[in-house]
């Protein structure tokens, strides 16, 4: 039997009845006697008991009997009758206060090796934990133990760096990096073989990737989804070309138009199988509305693989996937991986055990049987999931909240809990309570708590750890060099795009306006003069009389002016690649105040009040500073230190707080050999996505975006006296040196020389 805090109290306090008896005793002779309480000491009871019987006591005997009795009686008898009162309200009512935590040993229904954070079988857990190292802590034991098929969503290699060694000892491991940055990973090798299509994995990519429309749509765009999938797999197969089809070819034929004529088209391609031209005519048939909303539903999840780096990455042979297999994710592409692993989870026959660090940093990923995840804030995971969240939490048979329970956002995290139980349908206002609230809150370093819907109350215990992983990491499995888009399928591409097709504007828009010369400006630049096109002025007031700004508008890629006539704001295409350039002349400051000028991008002044110089998103120093990228060294902004200060300033529910994912912004920086910027480079954060594809090297609009990752580009022009600011597009940061060149030689060649 378990000793219990009331067992203890209780006996406790029978052995203070026993001590207080005696003297109970004699205060009940002396109240017999008729004898001040001033006599009573040590011993007196037991002194009048000695003596009743003598003769000269004789006439006081029976009081003292009486009185004695009666006193000796009192406390234990106060002491079985208070033992009596709490066991019949226990029995009839329950505990009067509950415990604030149960035992450790409630723990067994539901997770029987929580002291070796062994996995159940067949559960899913969440880890939340104050920051990410906590997190990963709480993840070395069930790494160290889990049995295969593992699937781990590794973002920038961290879980493989650290644990696979550990993994390489139960079984074989493999790293693949679909996304860039590693080992590639074709997700359609699979699905394609010489003699045709493999059907079932075929219907295993369509439930992944299709599976959010009606049951019709899904099935009409599955039509489609095989069709293209057969027309490049048996392209490839008549050219005599042995490479499987990859998403990127996928996804540009998906993106080209595919109306009526383009249809027809391929269906009088060489080489097609018969299970292809049937479901070819399939699609044919149906109406153009319809095609119309095939096109729709086509092509969002194919958007991904358009972008070079991943159409290089995707490509290869089929891969067995067995034992551990870490899905290397980088962190400024891990909004692109839900595709994927609907994949990989495709390929898998005995569905694998999912392990995913910084849940809260991916986009929703799709429903696993068994799923073990840390997070920061349960709060922030919910809030992504929206009218899903319920669905969401149901996922998990328990949560385990981290110490210290004192954070920024403590109150929207113990909410959250409260959501995550009531999901379930149970103690979710009961965990609401301000004791279990303070509780929390009590938590210490090294201590969680265990919630779950089938255990009241939760239980704290320590968090299990186990020494860092040591062991040697197995080296990476590379299978051969990326294969480049095969020549076969270039062909097809640009055999649809000759068609003349009713719908003009989905193709590469042609300029045929006559050649002409084009009329030129002289315009003023402080004290320099230059001669310019007017076509490559952004607009009519593309400069102004006083001499300080030239505004100037070119086409990315070629950087050459529009032609006569066009305006860019007409066409989306035109819109999206056009690059805006500001030339600004520093009337007011000096030679050397203009040279360090950039400097105040990066530095408050001396002369900045408080919150500027501590504000995460103002300073440097304050910033993560990221490998070498482009000739550029990146300075990503904190969100988390940022959270945490405007938590501190404004309050954990203010909008810079709740925001602070969407609006920050990276910098990326190239300096001189004395620290004075030379560029500096503003994009929108990398936990948002581009917006835009490039495809043959144009931008398109990636339809699920809501918006587009732009960046402000400045560099300091010293012959001129001039700040350039230049605005484009993120996709096309890697451009950024060729920009400033070709605006130094269009201003070098235009400068009019007196």
């Amino acid at each position: 039997m378990t000793l219990r805090w009331t067992h203890l109290g209780a006996g406790l306090g029978g052995l203070g009845a026993l001590g207080v008896a005696p003297y109970l005793a004699g205060i009940g002779m002396l109240s017999a006697l008729g004898w001040p309480w001033d006599d009573l000491r040590p011993g007196l009871a037991w002194a009048f008991w000695q003596v009743r019987d003598l003769p000269e006591y004789a006439p006081y005997a029976t009081r003292i009997r009486w009185g004695g009795g009666l006193g000796l009686a009192l406390a234990p008898l106060g002491w079985a009758t208070a033992v009596a009162v709490v066991w019949w309200r226990r029995r009839r009512h329950g505990p009067s206060h509950a415990p604030v935590f149960a035992r450790a040993s409630a723990l067994a229904p539901i997770w029987p090796d929580a002291s070796s954070a062994r996995l159940p079988d067949d559960a899913s857990a969440l880890i939340v934990a104050p920051d990410y190292p906590r997190a990963a802590d709480a993840l070395w034991p069930a790494l160290r133990t889990l049995p295969t098929p593992l699937l781990i969503v590794d973002i920038d290699g961290a879980l493989y760096a650290a644990t696979a060694g550990w993994r390489a000892t139960l079984g074989p491991v493999r790293c693949i990096a679909p996304l860039g940055e590693g080992t590639p990973w074709n997700p359609l090798a699979a699905a394609c073989h010489a003699e045709g299509l493999d059907p079932d994995a075929v219907r295993t990519l369509v439930d992944g990737w299709y599976a959010t429309g009606t049951p019709l749509m899904t099935s009409l765009v599955g039509l489609a989804f095989r069709a293209l999938l057969g027309v490049v797999n048996d392209t490839l197969r008549h050219a005599g070309d042995s490479s499987r089809p990859a998403p990127g070819d996928l996804a540009r034929l998906a993106h080209t138009p595919l109306r009526r004529a383009a249809l027809d088209h391929l269906a009088t391609r060489p080489g097609l199988t018969a299970n292809t031209q049937a479901d070819l005519t399939a699609w044919r048939r149906a109406d153009d509305d319809t095609l119309d909303a095939i096109e729709r539903h086509l092509r969002p999840p194919l958007a991904a693989f358009l972008a070079p780096e991943r159409d290089t990455s995707t490509r290869g042979t089929a891969v067995r996937l067995e034992g551990t297999v870490f899905l290397t994710v980088p962190y400024r592409r891990r909004a692109d991986v839900v595709p994927l692993l609907n994949a990989l989870l495709g390929h898998y026959r005995h569905p694998p055990t999912v392990v995913v660090h910084g849940l809260d940093l991916l986009p929703p990923l799709p429903h696993v049987s068994r799923l073990l995840a840390t997070a920061v804030s349960m709060h922030r995971l919910l809030d992504m999931h929206g009218k899903d969240a319920d669905r969401f939490a149901r996922r998990f048979r328990f949560v385990t909240w981290q110490g210290p329970g004192q954070r920024a956002d403590t109150d929207n995290e113990i909410e959250a809990l409260g959501a995550y139980l009531s999901a379930h349908g149970h103690h979710g206002k009961r965990l609401a309570a301000d004791a279990f609230r303070t509780a929390l809150q009590r938590l210490r370093a090294r201590q969680h708590a265990v919630v779950s819907p089938a255990l009241w109350p939760p239980v704290r215990c320590r968090v299990a750890t186990c020494r860092p992983p040591t062991p040697t990491t197995p080296r990476p499995h590379h299978e051969g060099e990326p294969m480049k888009r095969p020549l076969s399928i270039a062909a097809l591409l640009a055999s649809l795009a000759t068609l003349q097709t009713k719908d003009a504007h989905a193709w590469p828009i042609v300029y045929d306006a006559p050649a002409r010369a084009i009329p030129s400006k002289v315009v003023s630049l402080g004290p320099h003069r230059f001669r310019l096109p007017m076509n490559v002025f952004d607009g009519q007031d593309g400069y102004n009389p006083e001499g300080t700004v030239i505004l100037l508008a070119l086409r990315w890629p070629t950087l050459e002016a529009l032609p006569m006539g066009v305006n860019y704001h007409d066409i989306n295409e035109d819109f999206i690649s056009t690059i805006r350039i500001a030339v600004t002349y520093f009337s007011r400051l000096s030679d050397e105040q203009a040279r360090d000028f950039l400097r105040h991008n990066i530095h408050p002044g001396s002369g900045a009040d408080r919150f500027t110089r501590e504000d995460p998103a103002d300073n440097l120093e304050l910033r993560l500073k990221g490998d070498a990228h482009h000739g550029l060294t990146p300075y990503y902004l904190d969100t988390e230190r940022l959270k945490a200060y405007y938590s501190k300033e404004f309050g954990p529910q203010s909008p810079a707080v709740t925001n602070a994912d969407d609006w920050g912004e990276d910098w990326y920086v190239r300096m001189d050999d004395r620290g004075i910027p030379l560029t500096h480079i503003s994009c929108t954060t990398r936990l948002r996505p581009d917006g835009v594809a490039i495809i043959d090297h144009r931008p398109v609009d990636d339809v699920p975006a809501r918006s587009r990752a732009t960046c402000t580009h400045q560099f300091i022009l010293p012959q001129y006296k001039a700040l350039v600011s230049v605005d484009y597009l993120r996709v096309m940061l890697p451009d950024w040196k060729r920009m400033e060149d070709r605006v130094i030689a269009i201003l070098r060649n235009a400068e009019v020389v007196e």
